[in-house]
């Protein structure tokens, strides 16, 4: 009787410490997703990689540890410098997912899918953003194709309509113009807008899509309003900062723009490393925000501190930063 209680207990432990490790591993992946949200793009990469030393086929770990890379590189702006070691990366953790996929059962299975459609969906963003268009329109497709099966299986996991609501709302943008071409623009936000039901952190993801279509859409108060309510649950948030002082400006609140491109530079320049692209974008708005308020002193200082700054490589390659520094300096010659 001794034995055979022994032996329970020792059963019943072992079940405990495997549930416990397994409740280990989701608080870890928890863990990372903040990191994540809160780009704090190497704390979650370094947590995703001690995940995998104990547990090398934890999924989850896998994905956010190649998300870790690529929303870095994303939120940087910096698609064309680190091109080649981003198809690397896409390609690798891909490849990973799919090896995996095979010993996923029920809503694991259903993640695995869509992690790989995910990162099938990134290939296709670095590629358009590299003007290859014949592999962003495969690998779009591709993705798009796994989404879909998704869906039929579980019409609820939200995250899925994000990808194909943008591929629709995107494809529709370029291409309505052609003869016999069926706009699926108001479908596609629609769906995007389902897509913020997601789970987090695909909620946030969906809700900055969401925002960008609804500025382009000229509905700025909607945007605005999404917004706000993310600001006051990540106020730290750059990417949504940039979205809030970019809606300011077109709104020609000026002085709100100014305010919050002010928070956009300070943010951006206190991150390690600094987010040049933020910095000069918030520059931008709020060098032309005081010339628009005929304020052309305050104006012509914003534009001298924007370019006093050196931008290291490989930063002084980016486009959009470039971009930025030719307004600027147009903005002081009128000044001037």
């Amino acid at each position: 009787m001794n034995f055979i209680y022994l032996l329970i207990l020792y059963c019943i432990l072992l079940v405990k410490a495997l549930c416990c490790q397994s409740n280990s591993n989701y608080n870890l992946i928890d863990s990372a997703k903040y990191y994540l949200v809160n780009q704090e793009y190497e704390k979650c990469k370094s947590l995703c990689e001690k995940i995998l030393k104990k547990n090398p086929r934890e999924i989850n770990a896998i994905y956010f540890l190649y998300a870790s890379q690529q929303i870095k590189i994303m939120d940087y702006e910096v698609y064309n410098i680190f091109f080649d070691s981003l198809i690397f990366i896409s390609q690798k953790y891909s490849d990973i997912l799919k090896k995996e996929l095979a010993f996923q059962k029920s809503h694991d299975s259903l993640n695995c899918l869509f992690y790989i459609a995910s990162i099938y969906g990134n290939l296709g963003v670095i590629y358009a953003k590299n003007n290859n268009w014949p592999l962003a329109i495969q690998k779009s497709i591709n993705s798009i194709s796994i989404l879909k099966e998704i869906i039929k299986k579980s019409p609820k996991y939200y995250q899925a309509y994000l990808g194909i609501g943008l591929f629709n709302y995107y494809v529709s943008q370029n291409f309505k113009i052609l003869p016999f071409f069926k706009d699926k623009t108001k479908e596609g936000i629609n769906q995007i807008i389902l897509s913020t039901n997601s789970e987090f952190p695909f909620s946030y993801v969906a809700k900055n899509s969401l925002c960008w279509i609804l500025i382009e859409q000229g509905d700025y108060y909607k945007a605005d309003s999404i917004v706000s309510i993310i600001i006051s649950e990540l106020p730290q948030n750059s990417i949504f900062i940039r979205i809030k002082a970019k809606i300011a400006f077109e709104m020609k609140r000026w002085e709100d723009a100014i305010l919050w491109s002010k928070k956009l530079i300070e943010i951006s320049s206190k991150r390690n490393p600094k987010n040049y692209n933020d910095i000069f974008s918030g520059y931008y708005f709020m060098a032309l925000s005081y010339y628009n308020m005929g304020k052309k002193n305050e104006s012509l200082k914003a534009c001298n501190l924007a370019l006093c700054i050196t931008t290291p490589e490989p930063y002084s390659r980016i486009d959009y930063i470039n971009k930025h520094i030719k307004a600027i300096k147009e903005i002081k010659e009128k000044c001037q």
